[in-house]
C-alpha cells in the first residue's frame, strides 16, 4: 500500500515537472459511449466510468435491461441520441415509414427510463436552410410532446438564433493538429454542452483537452462528453490520467499536469505528390527515347495545321506518344481531384457526402476512393472520346491517328495540374488548388470538341454533320447532365452541407 502510495506521488510529481500545471475549476465530464454487445463488459465499463468522476453518458443504442439497471444504480444520467446522421430537408420533408418507425421506437424506449435526461434527434444537418428548419419542426414537437425530456441536436456549427426549437444543442468541436493552437470554441446560450471530438492522430495527447477546457472556462457550468476511444487511449498511455479526470469532476480546483509533448503536424497525403513525379519522370524518358515526339512536341501549338496535315497523310505513326500522354493526363487529371477533394472537405464533410452518395464509396469512406474513382471516369471517358470520334469518321486511316490529335492538347494539363498539385503539397490556398483542378478539367473536356472540329476540317466529306454528331451530340449531353443537377436540389444542399461541415 505504502509503495503504491509513493508510486502516485512520484508520477505526479513527474508530470508536473515536465511541463507547466494550471488549476481548472470543476467540470461535468461525460462519455459518448458505444455500448458493447457484452453486457457484463458494458457493466464493467460504466463502473470504470463511475470510479472517475463520469456521471454523464451519451449513447445512441438502446442498452439491454441489465446495463439500463447499472445505469440506473450508479445515477448516471443518459443523452440518448434517435441515430440520424448529416440529415438534408429531404430526410425529414419527405420521411419514409423506415425513419418514422426508427424515430418513435427509440424515442419510446427511450421515454421508459427516468435516467434519460435529454433526447438527440439528429447529428450535423443542414441547421441553416430555412426549408430544413421547416422540415424538423413537426419532429421536434411531436418528441417533445411524448414526454418531459430535454430535445436537442448535435452540430459542428454555431447556430445563434431559436430557429430550430429544441431545448439546447451539443456543440461538437472536431480538433485537428494544425488547430491545436487555435480553438475557436463558441460560447452562445443556446449551446448546452460540448463534444471533444479529436481527430485519431491525437489520440494519446492530453495537451489538446487541457486547451480545450481551458478555452471552455468561460461556460464551465455546461458539460463536455468525452470521445470514449480518445479517453481510453489517453489512459493506456497516461494511467495517472484517471486521477485527472476524477479531479476536474469532483474537486472545485483541480491541477491538470500533462507530460512534456510533441504533438503530430497535420501532414498532406503525399499521393498525388507522387503521381506527378511519376507523370513528369515518364514524360522526360519519353521525350529523351523518342524522337517523333521531340520533333512534334510544339508543332500543335505552333503549326497546327502542318501538325494536322501530317497525321492525316502519313500512313505509319507509332501509337506510342498518343497513349502516354492520354495515360499521363488521367493520371494528373485524377492527383488534381483528389487533391481538391482532400483540400476543400473536412474529414466530417467527407463521412457526409460518402453518406448521401454511397456510389463514391470503393475503398469504405476512405478519401482513395476518389482517387480510384476519378482514375475510373477518366479512363472510360478517353477510350469513349477517342473510339466516337474514329468511329464516327469512316475515312480514318487508323484509330491512332484520331488518339494523337486527341492527345495533343492534352499536354496543357502537365502546367495545370502540376500548379494544383504542387499548391496542395505546399499548404497553398484552397482557391489556388480548386482554380487550376477546374482548368486540367475543363482542357480535358475540350479536348474532345478540339479533335471533332480539327477532323472536321482537314479530313471530313461533310464537316457539318460530323459535328453535329460529334460535338453536337457531346454538348447537348454535357447540357442535360447540368440540368439535371440543377433541378435536383438534394444535390446542392447534400454538398452544401459536407462542404460546410467542419
Amino acid at each position: 500500500m505504502v509503495k503504491s502510495q509513493l508510486r502516485f506521488a512520484f508520477i505526479t510529481f513527474l508530470f508536473l515537472i515536465l511541463t507547466y500545471s494550471v488549476s481548472f475549476a470543476q467540470r461535468r465530464l461525460g462519455i459518448r459511449w458505444k455500448v458493447p454487445e457484452n453486457q457484463e463488459q458494458a457493466v464493467r465499463q460504466l463502473q470504470q466510468f463511475h470510479q472517475m468522476g463520469i456521471s454523464l453518458i451519451k449513447i445512441s443504442e438502446n442498452p439491454a435491461p441489465k446495463v439500463w439497471k447499472a445505469i440506473n444504480n450508479l445515477e448516471i444520467q443518459v443523452y440518448a441520441d434517435i441515430g440520424i446522421h448529416f440529415p438534408v430537408t429531404k430526410t425529414f420533408a419527405s420521411a419514409d415509414s423506415s425513419l418514422i418507425h426508427l424515430i418513435e421506437s427509440k424515442a419510446s424506449a427511450y421515454f421508459a427510463h427516468p435516467s434519460v435526461k435529454a433526447i438527440g434527434l439528429f447529428e450535423d444537418g443542414s441547421i441553416k436552410q430555412e426549408k430544413f428548419q421547416s422540415a424538423i419542426k413537426p419532429f421536434i414537437e411531436q418528441l417533445q410532446n411524448a414526454g418531459k425530456r430535454d430535445i436537442y441536436f448535435v452540430s459542428s456549427r454555431s447556430l445563434n438564433s431559436n430557429s430550430i426549437p429544441t431545448s439546447f444543442y451539443l456543440y461538437k468541436a472536431n480538433i485537428y493538429p494544425r488547430g491545436k493552437n487555435t480553438m475557436d470554441i463558441p460560447t452562445d446560450k443556446k449551446i448546452g454542452g460540448y463534444l471533444f471530438t479529436p481527430s485519431p492522430s491525437l489520440k494519446g495527447y492530453l495537451s489538446p483537452f487541457k486547451q480545450f477546457l481551458a478555452n471552455t472556462a468561460s461556460v464551465k457550468s455546461k458539460p463536455i462528453f468525452i470521445s470514449e476511444d480518445w479517453l481510453l487511449s489517453a489512459i493506456e498511455a497516461h494511467p495517472q490520467f484517471k486521477s485527472t479526470i476524477k479531479s476536474l469532476s469532483s474537486e472545485a480546483k483541480a491541477i491538470f499536469p500533462v507530460p512534456n509533448e510533441s504533438l503530430p503536424e497535420q501532414k498532406q497525403p503525399v499521393i498525388p505528390v507522387i503521381i506527378l513525379f511519376i507523370v513528369w519522370g515518364v514524360a522526360a524518358l519519353h521525350y529523351n527515347s523518342s524522337p517523333l515526339y521531340r520533333k512534334s512536341l510544339f508543332r500543335y501549338f505552333g503549326a497546327h495545321k502542318f501538325f494536322i496535315d501530317d497525321i492525316f497523310h502519313r500512313q505509319i505513326r507509332s501509337s506510342s506518344p498518343a497513349l502516354l500522354i492520354i495515360l499521363q493526363n488521367i493520371f494528373l487529371n485524377s492527383a488534381s481531384v483528389f487533391a481538391t477533394f482532400l483540400t476543400l472537405w473536412s474529414p466530417t464533410g467527407r463521412d457526409a457526402l460518402f453518406y448521401h452518395l454511397p456510389i463514391l464509396k470503393i475503398f469504405d469512406s476512405s478519401p482513395l476512393s476518389i482517387l480510384i474513382l476519378s482514375i475510373s471516369l477518366s479512363t472510360i471517358l478517353s477510350l469513349i472520346s477517342v473510339l466516337w470520334l474514329y468511329i464516327g469518321h469512316r475515312k480514318s486511316n487508323s484509330l491512332t491517328q484520331v488518339a494523337t490529335i486527341y492527345a495533343w492538347p492534352l499536354q496543357l494539363n502537365f502546367v495545370t495540374g502540376t500548379i494544383a498539385i504542387a499548391s496542395f503539397s505546399a499548404g497553398g490556398g484552397s482557391t489556388v488548388v480548386t482554380i487550376f483542378s477546374c482548368l486540367t478539367l475543363f482542357i480535358f473536356s475540350m479536348s474532345f470538341i478540339f479533335t471533332s472540329i480539327d477532323i472536321a476540317r482537314f479530313k471530313a466529306k461533310r464537316p457539318i454533320l460530323y459535328v453535329l454528331g460529334t460535338t453536337g451530340i457531346y454538348l447537348i449531353s454535357i447540357g442535360l447532365l447540368c440540368t439535371w443537377l440543377m433541378t435536383f436540389d438534394s444535390w446542392f444542399e447534400i454538398i452544401r452541407l459536407s462542404l460546410q461541415l467542419t
